[in-house]
């Protein structure tokens, strides 16, 4: 990708920030992160925080310092006694382990812990703002980095990322693509810096860092990696002169960085069980890297050498990921066919899994709230055709076919989404200030319709025109009733000894975290072998009759639920007749006592129900039996 802001040769149009905006900048992203910091700080964590997939980083960050293994991504108290695979990769649990190990000698692991929830996520708020500034400095200026900025602001998926507490996971994945995206900008040669070959260079460097980083981590990140390496390589495809040295830098980068990711992802005894955690990915990310760097020092061709050129240097990138798929498939063939696991549990939408349509179909606003990224794109595409220099050009299509075609991912995968917004944000900070920098003087109806394209990337213009539609946004209801009945829940169950809980997975996250009890299911985990019905359903979708057959074949000694959970209202609806709805309905079978009765929770305990799947006593038969 490739833009100048100015066409003068002054420091803001080569891409260097001047200090004085630069400063500016800096301290409202600092601001914005202190005001996350103050509005979300949880002093206490006895009722859950964030999402349930950040509750479980944090037991299985719990584990790791008790001595877990790193390489041992099964989680034990998950479907005991043969446990589940978590389905992420120990990269994302860097950061916060390492908080954790810096500050539990200085303040203890209580503290520890509260430190480390709420203040990562808005610690990684301040690299992620300044690199979407940077990016659409490249192109606009530092206008176009306090629009970039302001979207992000205005953007609650983007901004919930970085809320105390979300240490899911995605808020390092979203800093990260800023960093690609950022290094992918500025990996063009431009017109004006003939001699620009070492920052382009480096540019490249920190994209291929980036890139490398997000395969893995899994999810939508390793799509984005893919597409900027396959954008990059079509750059250099068609302008070899301009793209080469910041082709190079990406390979050499994502060589240097992606064995070392593939061996602190997992153990290679472990990759056909870990084929989404990144290890397998990270190997051959990193080999495509270094067959990519060796293509940009081989085929040195220019851009007069026309279409035989174009075509020679396509069909060896083509090649190269041929012979990448090739090797991966030789080296662990159970992740491209069935190797036998349980499916992945996805409770939570945004841990994978989960589509944009699935998610649309239930609520037609959080549909719409999404839709602003593929908008942004097709403005982006026009307003690069529309654009009269051709570097400009190129950089803007460059830049709105990366938001299209990571807006395309994430209406697969909602993991990718906060990619496909961070793209967005940049392109359209770009996109506002281009427009009343070119467009200001422009009278009528066109040119306010130029000035107010941007307004396409804020969701909150998307959720008014859907309110009708679909009623009024329960968001921040869900969230404080799942709040409450947690701490219904970690209270009821506080001085409880050891023993499996059956409960909505969404629930599973919170109780690990919370107490020592191990739980059927949870969100982001598999079961290590394919046990047909979840386990969850087994006891909670059954009729209570049957119920009581699974709880003591499972060992199940507590049951949980949530009144007011989406998990409730479908276990009831696909199961009326199940143990969920009756105790839902105020039904209370014999071998369940209570604990808890609240508007918000139910938890009892499994009482005079013994394991029918057992040894069964000695019979007293007589002798000549």
């Amino acid at each position: 990708m490739n833009g100048k802001s100015q066409p003068a040769a002054a420091p803001a149009a080569l891409g260097v920030p001047s200090a004085g905006p630069a400063l500016v900048y800096g301290l409202t992203v600092a601001l914005a992160a202190a005001a996350f910091l103050a509005a979300s700080f949880r002093a206490d964590l006895s009722a859950g925080f964030g999402t349930p997939e950040a509750m479980l980083r944090l037991a299985e960050a719990r584990d790791l310092l008790e001595g877990r293994s790193w390489f041992d991504l099964t989680q034990p108290r998950i479907a005991p006694p043969d446990g589940a695979l978590v389905s992420w990769s120990r990269v994302a649990d860097v950061p916060l382990y390492l908080m954790l190990r810096v500050l539990d000698p200085l303040v203890g692991p209580a503290r520890a812990e509260i430190l480390a929830v709420n203040l990562l996520p808005p610690l990684l708020f301040l690299p992620f703002a300044a690199l979407v500034g940077l990016a659409a400095h490249r192109f606009a200026g530092w206008a176009g980095a306090a629009w970039s900025l302001a979207l992000v602001l205005v953007t609650p998926p983007l901004t919930a990322l970085f809320r105390p507490g979300e240490v899911d996971g995605h808020s390092l994945a979203a800093t990260l693509s800023a960093l690609l995206l950022c290094g992918l900008c500025r990996t063009g040669r431009r017109d004006a810096v003939p001699d620009d070959a070492g920052a382009t260079r480096l540019a490249g460097l920190a994209a291929g860092l980036a890139a490398s980083a997000l395969v893995a981590m899994g999810g939508g990140g390793g799509v984005a990696a893919t597409l900027g390496m396959a954008g990059l390589a079509a750059g250099w495809a068609v302008a070899p002169e301009r793209y080469r040295a910041g082709l190079i830098g990406f390979g050499v980068a994502a060589a240097a960085t992606g064995f070392p990711l593939a061996a602190i992802a997992a153990a290679p005894a472990g990759w056909p069980a870990t084929c989404g955690a990144g290890a397998l990915p990270a190997l051959g990310f990193g080999t495509a890297g270094l067959g990519l760097a060796a293509l940009g020092v081989l085929l040195r061709g220019d851009g007069g050498d026309g279409a035989p050129g174009l075509l020679m240097r396509g069909a060896a990138f083509a090649g190269l990921l041929s012979l990448m798929v090739t090797i991966a498939a030789l080296l662990s063939p159970a992740c491209f066919g069935d190797d036998g696991a349980g499916a992945l549990v996805t409770a939570d939408p945004m841990a994978g899994g989960s589509s944009l349509a699935a998610m649309a179909s239930t609520d037609l606003w959080f549909g719409f709230l999404y839709w602003p990224p593929l908008a942004v794109a097709v403005v982006g595409g026009l307003a690069a055709v529309r654009s009269a220099r051709e570097s400009d050009r190129r950089g803007l299509l460059a830049l709105a076919g990366l938001t299209a075609a990571l807006s395309a991912s994430a209406a697969l995968d909602l993991s990718g989404l906060p990619l496909a917004q961070t793209a967005a944000a940049v392109l359209a900070g770009v996109l506002a200030a281009r427009s009343w920098q070119a467009d200001a003087r422009r009278p009528g109806i066109l040119g306010a319709a130029l000035r107010g394209s941007w307004v396409l990337a804020a969701p909150p213009v998307w959720a008014v025109i859907a309110l009708p539609l679909s009623g009024p946004i329960t968001l921040e209801t869900a969230d404080a009733a799942r709040t409450a009945c947690q701490a219904a829940v970690g209270s009821a169950l506080a001085g409880a000894g050891e023993g499996v809980v059956a409960a909505p997975a969404s629930l599973g996250p919170f109780i690990l975290m919370r107490t020592g009890l191990s739980v059927l299911a949870a969100p982001s985990t598999r079961a290590t072998v394919r046990i047909g019905p979840s386990a969850e359903d087994a006891v909670l979708a059954a009729p209570a009759s049957h119920a009581a057959a699974e709880i003591a074949a499972r060992g199940v000694g507590y049951v949980a639920l949530c009144r007011r959970d989406g998990e409730m209202a479908s276990l009831a609806a696909r199961a009326p007749d199940g143990l969920a709805a009756a105790l839902h309905r105020g039904e209370r079978p014999a071998f369940l006592e209570p604990l808890a009765e609240t508007g918000d929770a139910l938890v009892f305990r499994v009482v005079g129900v013994q394991d029918v799947t057992g040894s069964l006593p000695p019979l007293d038969l007589r002798p000549s039996l």
